[in-house]
Order: structure tokens, then sequence, then C-alpha cells
């Protein structure tokens, strides 16, 4: 995929966010291995994102996967494992977030403050994923 655009236009408050993804592509890397890139812009600020899904290993309905990102004023992981099953898949992950510069991320959001400093969040997500129809 390139040159495309998602916007989220709140009509009672005006918020708006304009993500414009540049290019996002995966190509086959070694032993089976799928390669991530993207490049785009978040509200004009840019943003890129490269990642890997690992190939088969000894169970064959499980995938793992490293993803990062990094866009004005934060930097993102979200890396595990992934397995089809039935009757529901598994998720088994952590994500991270670091924003050393938290007022620049703020305000590529336009989120009005004067917040100084930085932040950094860690969860860990495991478990049975359900669908809603």
């Amino acid at each position: 995929m390139h040159d495309a655009e998602l916007s989220y236009v709140n009509e009672e408050t005006g918020f708006t966010i304009r993500y414009a993804f540049d290019s996002i592509t995966n190509t086959p890397g070694e032993g089976g291995a799928v390669v991530i890139a993207a490049v785009g812009k978040i509200n004009g600020e840019p943003w890129k994102a490269d990642g890997k899904v690992d190939p088969l290993g000894a169970n064959p309905d499980q995938r793992s996967f490293a993803l990062s990102a990094a866009q004005a004023g934060l930097i993102s992981t979200f890396a595990g494992t992934y397995t089809l099953a039935e009757p529901h898949d598994e998720i088994d992950a952590v994500v991270t977030g670091k924003a050393p510069a938290l007022i620049k991320f703020l305000d590529v959001y336009g989120v009005k403050s004067d917040f100084e400093g930085n932040g950094m969040v860690e969860a860990h997500l495991a478990g049975a994923l359900t669908r809603r129809r």
C-alpha cells in the first residue's frame, strides 16, 4: 500500500488526526520470515515502523513477531507469539511505549498541555482472543 490517508474528525470538539501512509510493504525474509516496513506522517509529523514475523517453527500454528514504531515523541514495540487455535486464537505479547519527549507526542495528537518530561508504559497481553460479531 502507498499514498493512503486515514482521517478522524470529532464533529463535537473539532479534534482531528490524520494518518498518512507513504508506504507499507511486506517482503519475504530469510528462511520464510516476513519483513515489514512502513513510513508516513501523523498530523504532518513523520513516523516509521518496521518488524518481522518469524518463519514457522516446531508448532506450525504459532508465529513469533516483533514490530517497532517511532513517531514524534514516542517509540513503541509489540512483540510475542500469535497462535491459531480453536475455538479462539491466542496471543502472548509485550507492548512497550516510551515517550522521551512527552510534550512533542501530545502536540502531534493536538492535546494542548503544559506537560514536560518523559513517560514509559509496558503491558503484557496474554490469553484467548474472542471474536465479536
